[in-house]
């Protein structure tokens, strides 16, 4: 089994047994209605609780330990039913390549707070300053205009400096026309 897929599924294990090292029926509980999306009522004593901890349970101890969840796994894994392994990973916040779907979200996240387009389009003292250095004494303000769709300013920050370009040059296009 991949190393990785087996650290996910000793997670899974710890987070369904509440941090103990044994799972028992009402562990089984919180696993079955995590990876089906179940809303309904399960107890205990259910035949799907009794049958997995039946069938999993090889050495009878009334509890299932991480190797025996581990081996559950595998099994299906065996059997040809990846399809079933990888839904019950999905349901669990786990993506195909084995990442977890926060980390992937907050991957992206980070990245595009990285890019140029997003620093510069969402930075009021940088767009000030560009004005003012570039742009204060030209009388075609399109091209300053263009330069802030292009970046898609925040919303806020492009109309505080379309307001602050058309107030200082009475002569422009009313603003309502960029926009």
């Amino acid at each position: 089994m991949n190393p990785k897929l087996k650290n996910l599924i000793k997670e899974m294990f710890y987070q369904f047994t509440e941090g103990n090292e044994k799972m028992d029926n009402a562990s089984i509980v919180r696993f079955i209605k995590s990876v089906t999306q179940n809303k309904s009522n399960i107890s205990e004593s259910d035949s799907r609780v009794t049958n997995f901890m039946k069938s999993n349970d090889k050495d009878e101890k009334g509890y299932l330990c991480e190797q025996d969840f581990i081996n559950f796994y595998e099994d299906a894994l065996k059997k040809g039913k990846e399809k079933v392994v990888l839904d019950n990973l999905r349901e669990m916040g786990i993506n195909e390549d084995l990442s977890k779907k926060e980390e992937s979200i907050t991957i992206v996240y980070e990245e595009n707070e990285k890019l140029p387009r997003y620093i510069l389009g969402n930075d009021l003292a940088f767009i000030q300053n560009f004005i003012q250095k570039y742009y204060k004494n030209q009388n075609d303000n399109t091209f300053l205009i263009d330069f802030l769709l292009y970046l898609t300013t925040n919303e806020n920050i492009y109309n505080d400096v379309l307001d602050n370009l058309f107030n200082n040059n009475e002569e422009t296009i009313k603003k309502d026309s960029f926009v």
